[in-house]
């Protein structure tokens, strides 16, 4: 099996598990007693211990390879699922919650993979396969939740989740190939050199604040889009399914099709940039309130700008190092987009209480704004070029 395509089936499942939850977490935390504050501690127990633990998978890889860390990701996240499914209380939902925070490093480690086995005019495309997995498990991810939840329970999504990590396991052991070779491997001392000199490489930096920012922009939407069709359009739980349908539907189709066209013929700069403009003119369109024509046009221009933008910055980063310095850098990629996550949720839905439903769509746009500006005055290597020399 190509590694690309068993890295986007490992990326399909986790994303998978991760989407099903979103639908029914406050009716599973309702169900033992947890309001809205527990709600949020159990969705930042998912996100906040990736900003350490995904650096650190992504480090580990350098040193023990893809394969192994990559099965020991997927156990950690099916224990995370088996958890879920016989929690007795909210204490056990929230240790769920915080293995699955932990052991999340599967995308880091799948971008890994692709970075390993592809070269930088390829790479783009490649993230893009991707992200297009992501994209179709977003989804069919929340209706599995839905579904499972109303011919079952809640607990049984557990079980549901724990059965695709189980796929993934079994994926990584039997499908996947290391793609460290073993002379690849660096000592635990040259570990620390290497992680230490990460933020000095030329342009990652910048890079790694595109990314906090365009995922702090896509945050301020997707925390508090079901809020806004609610209070502001009148829209039921099934609508606004149809929303993020639309949204992993667009990003399966942008990346994994336009991308692959795209990326060779102007490289990956380009289409990140058109990303993140269509983010701020979909964050505008739908901050001015329009009629319910307008918001589905918004959230079009959102879905296509995520999907656009993010496999490319994250090619833009995987290019800054050379093979010795993948998994480290795109694990700490992958920290700061889970810390963008986990600092962009709380300003979403204060702005959403405090200023109003729009809010947060305002500060989408104006920082989509300031993220193009940064990766404009970049200036990075061609798609074409060789990787840099090793340091």
């Amino acid at each position: 099996m190509s590694p690309v395509i068993a890295a986007a089936i490992v990326v399909f499942c986790e994303g998978m598990v991760l989407w099903a939850v979103f639908p029914i977490m406050n009716y599973y935390c309702a169900e033992f007693g947890g309001g809205p504050v527990w709600v949020g501690i159990l969705f930042a127990l998912m996100s906040g211990p990736r900003v350490i633990f995904n650096p650190l998978f992504g480090r580990l890889s350098e040193r023990f390879g893809r394969r192994p860390l990559m099965v020991v990701a997927s156990l950690g996240t099916l224990a995370s699922s088996v958890a879920w499914a016989i929690a007795p209380n909210l204490l056990w939902l929230a240790v769920s919650r915080l293995l699955a925070g932990i052991f999340g490093a599967q995308a880091a480690l799948s971008s890994a993979v692709v970075a390993d086995v592809t070269p930088v005019a390829k790479r783009g495309p490649a993230m893009g396969v991707l992200g297009a997995a992501f994209g179709l498990s977003m989804i069919l991810g929340p209706l599995m939740g839905g579904l499972v939840t109303h011919f079952g329970s809640h607990a049984l999504v557990g079980w549901a989740g724990a059965g695709l990590q189980a796929v993934s396991v079994l994926t990584c052991l039997v499908g996947l190939r290391e793609t460290r070779p073993p002379e690849a491997v660096t000592t635990s001392v040259r570990l620390r050199s290497l992680d230490r000199g990460l933020w000095a490489l030329p342009n990652v930096t910048p890079l790694l604040l595109a990314t906090l920012i365009s995922t702090l922009a896509v945050t301020q939407i997707t925390t508090t889009f079901s809020m806004l069709a609610k209070t502001e359009y009148d829209y039921r739980e099934a609508e606004v399914a149809y929303f993020f349908a639309l949204f992993g539907l667009l990003a399966t189709l942008v990346q994994g099709g336009v991308l692959r066209a795209l990326v060779p013929r102007v490289g990956d700069k380009w289409p990140a940039l058109a990303g993140l403009i269509a983010l701020a003119l979909g964050g505008a369109l739908i901050a001015l309130s329009p009629p319910r024509v307008g918001l589905w046009v918004g959230m079009c221009l959102v879905g296509v700008g995520a999907a656009l933008s993010t496999p490319t910055i994250t090619a833009l980063v995987s290019a800054c190092a050379g093979a010795d310095r993948q998994g480290a850098l795109l694990g700490l990629h992958q920290g700061v987009t889970a810390l963008a996550r986990g600092v962009g949720a709380p300003i979403a839905g204060g702005l959403f209480r405090a200023v109003g439903a729009t809010a947060p769509y305002g500060l989408s746009a104006v920082i989509s704004v300031a993220a193009v500006v940064l990766l404009a005055g970049l200036r990075v290597r061609s798609s074409a070029a060789p990787p840099p020399a090793e340091l």
